[in-house]
């Protein structure tokens, strides 16, 4: 393996900056909050949490495949994502914070 292609693996092994994982996290648990959905997201993270390692080895098989529609950055920071085990914590957690405070529609509606 060359200078190259060891640089390039180097990008798959960095986690993610703090700030980096909390902006994504909480674009996540923004998202899923407007579509009222956090009920069943949590769930279902919390049914796959030992599943989430595996999901970013596949994200590494899948990326010749979804790179091109979804960019190779994204992939790599999905994987990235997806390898730290605390990740899933901290969504949960977001997730708990945007079910508990109210949105702007709750908020037109109380004046």
């Amino acid at each position: 393996m060359n200078s190259t292609e060891a640089d390039s693996w180097e990008v798959w092994n960095q986690p993610l900056t703090e700030a980096e994982r909390s902006q994504i996290i909480s674009t996540v648990a923004e998202a899923i909050a407007r579509r009222g959905l956090q009920t069943p997201a949590s769930l279902l993270i919390e049914m796959h949490r030992p599943l989430g390692y595996m999901a970013g080895q596949g994200i590494i098989l899948l990326t010749p495949f979804l790179a091109p529609l979804l960019g190779l950055e994204r992939m790599q920071t999905l994987n990235r994502l997806l390898a730290d085990p605390d990740t899933a914590d901290e969504l949960l957690l977001k997730l708990q914070e945007t079910a508990a405070s109210p949105t702007s529609e709750e908020r037109k509606g109380e004046r």
